[in-house]
């Protein structure tokens, strides 16, 4: 502890700052920065002792293998989520496209563009299913269903707004 209060301590707000960026550039959500920011701490504190370099640069690694830990366990638990999906509900998914027929201007014209595949794809993501779902429900491979999802995207924005002529693609979901 008196180590800790030596070298964190008095250094605690730059210190704190440098943990929040670090995590940041690792990938970890805004929202969640703060857990992040908190386990770096503790850990600085249970290992002090193992510090031999300058404090920021130990500082530095210990916020980013605590990120790299904090996205490992979040994927994890996605999959362990997406994984307890019961298997009825996923056939249901994986046959979810809605009726071209009063589902909107927008959905119709897609119904009537896309092929029912890339309409299926497009339509599950609207529903709020994650890549790793999307993978699941399709029975394709998480990144494969994000390529497929692009692909889709970028055929709906050349249907949508063709009569604009060529427009580059920047809607997110």
């Amino acid at each position: 502890m008196d180590r800790f209060d030596a070298l964190i301590a008095p250094r605690y707000e730059p210190l704190s700052e440098l943990v929040r960026k670090t995590a940041a550039r690792a990938g970890v959500l805004p929202d969640e920065l703060e857990d992040v920011r908190q386990e770096t701490m503790l850990r600085a504190y249970r290992w002090i002792d193992g510090c031999r370099e300058a404090v920021a640069t130990w500082m530095r690694k210990v916020a980013h293998d605590t990120a790299q830990t904090y996205l490992r366990d979040q994927r994890r638990e996605k999959r362990e989520r997406v994984r307890s999906i019961p298997d009825d509900e996923l056939e249901r998914l994986a046959g979810a496209v809605p009726p071209a027929a009063g589902t909107g201007p927008l959905w119709r014209a897609l119904a009537a563009g896309l092929t029912r595949n890339r309409f299926r794809i497009l339509y599950l993501r609207h529903l709020g299913l994650s890549y790793e779902e999307l993978g699941v429900a399709l029975g394709i491979p998480p990144r494969m269903a994000g390529t497929r999802l692009g692909r889709a995207r970028r055929q709906a924005a050349d249907i949508l707004f063709s009569d604009l002529g060529r427009v580059r693609y920047t809607m997110h979901s």
